[in-house]
Protein backbone atom coordinates (compact mmCIF):
# COMPACT_ATOMS: atom_id res chain seq x y z
CA UNK A 1 0.00 0.00 0.00
CA UNK A 2 1.18 3.77 -1.28
CA UNK A 3 -0.33 7.01 0.55
CA UNK A 4 0.48 10.21 -0.54
CA UNK A 5 0.44 12.99 2.53
CA UNK A 6 0.29 16.29 0.39
CA UNK A 7 0.00 19.55 3.22
CA UNK A 8 0.49 23.28 2.80
CA UNK A 9 1.59 25.16 6.02
CA UNK A 10 3.36 28.21 7.56
CA UNK A 11 5.05 28.37 10.14
CA UNK A 12 5.59 24.26 10.81
CA UNK A 13 3.15 22.91 12.80
CA UNK A 14 1.35 21.56 9.37
CA UNK A 15 4.68 19.86 8.67
CA UNK A 16 5.13 18.56 12.31
CA UNK A 17 1.34 16.89 11.58
CA UNK A 18 2.42 15.81 8.76
CA UNK A 19 5.29 14.15 9.76
CA UNK A 20 3.80 12.38 12.46
CA UNK A 21 1.06 10.75 10.19
CA UNK A 22 4.28 9.73 7.91
CA UNK A 23 5.53 7.63 10.81
CA UNK A 24 1.88 6.66 12.21
CA UNK A 25 1.33 5.23 8.59
CA UNK A 26 4.99 3.66 7.99
CA UNK A 27 4.27 1.65 11.61
CA UNK A 28 1.66 0.28 9.91
CA UNK A 29 3.70 -1.14 7.10
CA UNK A 30 2.39 1.76 4.29
CA UNK A 31 4.77 3.02 2.25
CA UNK A 32 4.76 7.06 2.66
CA UNK A 33 5.46 9.97 -0.12
CA UNK A 34 5.00 13.31 1.92
CA UNK A 35 4.92 16.49 -0.17
CA UNK A 36 5.15 19.90 1.44
CA UNK A 37 2.90 21.52 -1.60
CA UNK A 38 4.15 25.06 -0.76
CA UNK A 39 7.99 24.14 -2.40
CA UNK A 40 6.83 21.42 -4.70
CA UNK A 41 3.91 20.28 -7.15
CA UNK A 42 2.62 16.75 -7.74
CA UNK A 43 0.21 14.67 -9.26
CA UNK A 44 -2.11 11.97 -7.00
CA UNK A 45 -1.03 9.41 -9.44
CA UNK A 46 0.19 5.36 -8.44
CA UNK A 47 -1.38 5.95 -4.72
CA UNK A 48 -3.86 3.87 -2.93
CA UNK A 49 -4.78 6.47 -0.77
CA UNK A 50 -3.97 10.53 -0.57
CA UNK A 51 -4.21 12.57 2.45
CA UNK A 52 -4.42 16.44 2.09
CA UNK A 53 -3.69 18.94 5.07
CA UNK A 54 -3.27 22.70 5.42
CA UNK A 55 -3.12 25.15 8.24
CA UNK A 56 -6.40 27.00 9.13
CA UNK A 57 -5.13 30.95 9.17
CA UNK A 58 -8.34 33.93 9.97
CA UNK A 59 -10.52 30.54 9.32
CA UNK A 60 -9.18 29.53 5.55
CA UNK A 61 -7.06 26.42 4.47
CA UNK A 62 -4.15 27.27 3.51
CA UNK A 63 -4.29 28.28 -0.42
CA UNK A 64 -1.50 25.90 -1.76
CA UNK A 65 -3.96 23.12 -0.26
CA UNK A 66 -6.86 24.44 -1.87
CA UNK A 67 -5.56 24.53 -4.65
CA UNK A 68 -4.14 21.16 -5.04
CA UNK A 69 -7.91 19.60 -3.99
CA UNK A 70 -9.54 22.07 -6.72
CA UNK A 71 -6.96 21.52 -9.66
CA UNK A 72 -7.28 17.39 -8.92
CA UNK A 73 -10.43 16.35 -7.46
CA UNK A 74 -11.43 14.54 -10.57
CA UNK A 75 -7.96 12.35 -9.73
CA UNK A 76 -8.93 12.27 -5.57
CA UNK A 77 -12.34 10.85 -6.16
CA UNK A 78 -10.60 8.10 -7.62
CA UNK A 79 -8.80 7.07 -4.26
CA UNK A 80 -9.48 6.67 -0.62
CA UNK A 81 -8.79 10.04 0.56
CA UNK A 82 -8.82 11.97 4.01
CA UNK A 83 -8.19 15.81 4.39
CA UNK A 84 -6.75 17.08 7.44
CA UNK A 85 -5.88 20.46 8.99
CA UNK A 86 -3.96 22.40 11.70
CA UNK A 87 -6.00 24.55 13.66
CA UNK A 88 -6.43 26.30 17.14
CA UNK A 89 -10.17 26.62 16.77
CA UNK A 90 -12.51 24.07 18.13
CA UNK A 91 -15.49 24.81 15.85
CA UNK A 92 -16.59 21.70 13.47
CA UNK A 93 -13.56 21.60 11.28
CA UNK A 94 -16.32 19.97 8.44
CA UNK A 95 -18.50 22.92 8.70
CA UNK A 96 -15.63 25.34 8.45
CA UNK A 97 -14.47 23.44 5.37
CA UNK A 98 -17.43 23.05 3.68
CA UNK A 99 -17.83 26.78 2.33
CA UNK A 100 -14.42 26.59 0.80
CA UNK A 101 -13.57 22.87 -0.77
CA UNK A 102 -16.25 20.95 -3.78
CA UNK A 103 -18.84 19.25 -2.06
CA UNK A 104 -18.26 16.04 -3.92
CA UNK A 105 -14.81 15.85 -2.26
CA UNK A 106 -16.07 16.37 1.11
CA UNK A 107 -18.68 13.98 0.56
CA UNK A 108 -16.00 11.37 -0.61
CA UNK A 109 -13.55 12.30 2.33
CA UNK A 110 -13.80 9.47 4.45
CA UNK A 111 -12.27 11.78 7.20
CA UNK A 112 -12.09 15.37 7.61
CA UNK A 113 -10.31 16.49 11.26
CA UNK A 114 -8.39 19.06 12.78
CA UNK A 115 -5.35 17.99 14.06
CA UNK A 116 -5.07 20.66 16.98
CA UNK A 117 -2.18 23.62 16.55
CA UNK A 118 -0.03 25.77 17.92
CA UNK A 119 0.27 29.49 18.12
CA UNK A 120 3.48 30.15 18.82
CA UNK A 121 4.10 34.04 18.00
CA UNK A 122 7.52 33.82 17.72
CA UNK A 123 6.80 31.63 14.56
CA UNK A 124 5.03 34.76 13.01
CA UNK A 125 5.88 37.82 11.01
CA UNK A 126 4.99 41.22 10.41
CA UNK A 127 1.63 41.60 10.90
CA UNK A 128 0.58 37.71 11.99
CA UNK A 129 2.82 38.43 14.78
CA UNK A 130 0.61 41.32 15.44
CA UNK A 131 -2.68 39.51 15.00
CA UNK A 132 -1.99 36.35 16.57
CA UNK A 133 -0.77 38.44 20.03
CA UNK A 134 -4.08 40.56 19.41
CA UNK A 135 -5.97 37.55 19.63
CA UNK A 136 -4.30 36.06 22.30
CA UNK A 137 -5.02 38.88 24.50
CA UNK A 138 -8.71 39.39 23.29
CA UNK A 139 -9.81 35.72 23.54
CA UNK A 140 -10.69 35.42 27.08
CA UNK A 141 -12.92 31.91 26.57
CA UNK A 142 -9.99 29.84 25.48
CA UNK A 143 -11.85 29.26 21.89
CA UNK A 144 -8.37 29.98 20.35
CA UNK A 145 -6.22 28.22 23.21
CA UNK A 146 -3.88 26.08 20.83
CA UNK A 147 -4.48 22.42 21.94
CA UNK A 148 -1.44 21.20 20.70
CA UNK A 149 -1.20 18.78 17.85
CA UNK A 150 -3.74 15.58 18.98
CA UNK A 151 -1.42 12.42 18.47
CA UNK A 152 -4.39 10.70 19.08
CA UNK A 153 -6.32 11.80 16.36
CA UNK A 154 -3.39 11.11 13.86
CA UNK A 155 -3.62 7.46 14.55
CA UNK A 156 -7.34 7.77 14.38
CA UNK A 157 -6.76 9.13 10.87
CA UNK A 158 -4.44 6.65 10.06
CA UNK A 159 -6.58 3.94 11.13
CA UNK A 160 -9.27 5.10 8.42
CA UNK A 161 -6.77 5.47 5.62
CA UNK A 162 -5.40 2.38 6.38
CA UNK A 163 -8.45 0.42 6.86
CA UNK A 164 -10.36 1.55 4.37
CA UNK A 165 -8.25 0.42 1.87
CA UNK A 166 -7.05 -3.11 3.34
CA UNK A 167 -10.82 -3.79 3.78
CA UNK A 168 -12.22 -1.29 1.02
Amino acid sequence: MKVLIAYAGKTGTTAKAASILSEALLARNVDVDTCDLTATPILPQGYDAVAVGGSIRMGKLHKKALSFLKDNRTKLLAFPLGIFCCRCGKDDTRALLSAQINAELLAHALSIVSFGGELDPSQQKGLDRFVVNVISKADHEGAMKPEGIQRERIQQFADTLVGTVHHG
